[in-house]
């Protein structure tokens, strides 16, 4: 059998307080307006008007009606009344007064409160509790002059509320803390990476260096060319130094140009023992090993799955076949932010048929992942990066990384809309799709 529609008696008490709240008004000679369906903490409006002209003066105050069989802590002197935090920051943002009708429709008793004023203070704002005197707050005709002056006043609504605190966002920047300090430039004996990696196969040494720039005859490096396999590239009797700040704090743009391509180059060098380059996509990549396996490593929050292999059931051949491999990858760039060069982490993945090969449905494939990604598993992605890059260099490292980063940078900006506020007092995410919280691990 079917539950049948209730009408509670609280539904009833309610109205009958706002009707109990609309005759004392209209006893005062002022204009009543209801709220409309969109009633968020205002049950309604009270206008005066010159009761001898009949004019209605376009003074409002707003009004919110409680009515109870019995209040908290209520005596014959007085009782209080516990406020909701979102009515008292809706009713702190109105630009007209707003009064607290609190009411005992059946004894047609009622009492009121200006909450603007009243919650102007911090410490009632924090405690919520508005403090009823019975005989002070009566609320019936004989406070139409209260009302008047309520309604007649001339004051900014923004100080009733104190500016919130601004929230700190955080960037996906990292800033640079030392690059070695000097160019150092020599006369060089190529033109071309070609060139070079020719000259390196040459003369049979390794692992070949990768933090240089070849610019008219001439081979720049962050470090000494003849203290690493750059030596094989160079005059040894033609080596120069200047001060990196010649080039990093340059206007000029080729100047720039220049050392943004240094930076990468060093950075290149500096990761590729971890890390691969893919030069088509321009990005950083973990590689898989061989022979073939998924690859996890130890992030800021455990251990995270940086390489992942993906396979199929191939129903002709009747055998599991390599579907694609998924390598989690950043695209860099540097910028210089307030006078101060920062590398620029963009988190992507790569996808590939081999490990090297892009797959043929590499497009597909990123862009599904794309949609599966919220922001908690970007952040993720972020901080993973971010402590790989700012981890201590090992102690047995063959070489002392040139390039230093610190922690990302965090801006703090005004704060902009309340989740809650938007999202509701939901239970679940609407947003949330499966698969989410193992991306954000």
């Amino acid at each position: 059998m079917s539950a049948e529609k209730k009408a509670p008696d609280s539904e009833l008490l309610a109205q009958q307080g706002v009707n109990l709240i609309e005759q004392t008004i209209l006893g005062m000679g002022f204009l009543w307006h209801v709220s409309g369906p969109f009633d968020h903490g205002i049950d309604g409006r009270l206008e005066l008007r010159d009761v001898r002209t009949k004019t209605p003066l376009n003074r409002h105050i707003g009004v919110q009606s409680k009515a109870r069989g019995r209040f908290t802590a209520e005596s014959e002197e007085g009782f209080e009344f516990l406020c909701e935090k979102a009515d008292i920051d809706y009713w702190m943002r109105s630009d007209v007064p707003v009064i607290l009708v609190c009411s005992h429709p059946v004894e047609r008793l009622a009492w009121f409160c200006c909450v603007t004023d009243w919650f102007a203070d911090k410490q009632r704002r924090a405690e919520r509790r508005v403090v009823f005197d019975k005989r002070r707050d009566r609320f019936d005709a004989s406070r139409a002059m209260d009302m008047f002056r309520l309604a007649e006043r001339r004051e900014p609504v923004l100080h009733r509320l104190e500016p919130p605190a601004p929230e700190s966002l955080l960037t996906n920047l990292l800033p640079i803390l030392e690059h070695g300090g000097e160019v150092w430039d020599a006369d060089a004996r190529c033109s071309t990476v070609a060139e070079a990696n020719e000259i390196y196969d040459g003369a049979g040494i390794g692992p070949r260096a990768s933090d240089y720039l070849l610019r008219s005859g001439r081979l720049y490096s962050l470090r000494d060319p003849r203290s690493c396999s750059l030596r094989v590239l160079v005059d040894a009797d033609d080596v120069a130094t200047s001060p990196a700040e010649e080039w990093a704090d340059s206007d000029d743009p080729v100047h720039q140009r220049h050392w943004v391509e240094l930076l990468r180059r060093t950075l290149l060098q500096q990761l590729k023992r971890d890390l691969w380059w893919h030069p088509e996509r321009h990005l950083f990549y973990f590689a898989c090993p061989d022979p073939l396996a998924e690859v996890s490593i130890e992030g800021p929050n455990g251990r995270r799955k940086v390489v992942k292999v993906k396979y199929f059931y191939d129903k002709r051949l009747q055998e599991e076949r390599l579907d694609y491999i998924r390598h989690h990858a950043f695209r860099p760039g540097f910028r210089r932010i307030d006078g101060r060069w920062c590398l620029e982490i963009e988190p992507d993945y790569l996808f590939t048929s081999d490990g090297r090969r892009e797959s043929r449905r590499a497009p597909e494939s990123l862009s599904g992942i794309k949609r599966l990604e919220r922001n908690l598993a970007v952040i993720g992605h972020l901080k993973m990066w971010a402590h790989l890059l700012t981890r201590p260099a090992s102690l047995l490292a063959s070489e002392v990384p040139l390039l230093t980063f610190g922690e990302l940078m965090t801006v703090e900006v005004s704060p902009g809309i309340d989740d809650e506020l938007w999202q509701g007092k939901r239970t679940q995410d609407d947003g949330q799709i499966s698969g989410q919280q193992e991306l954000a691990a």
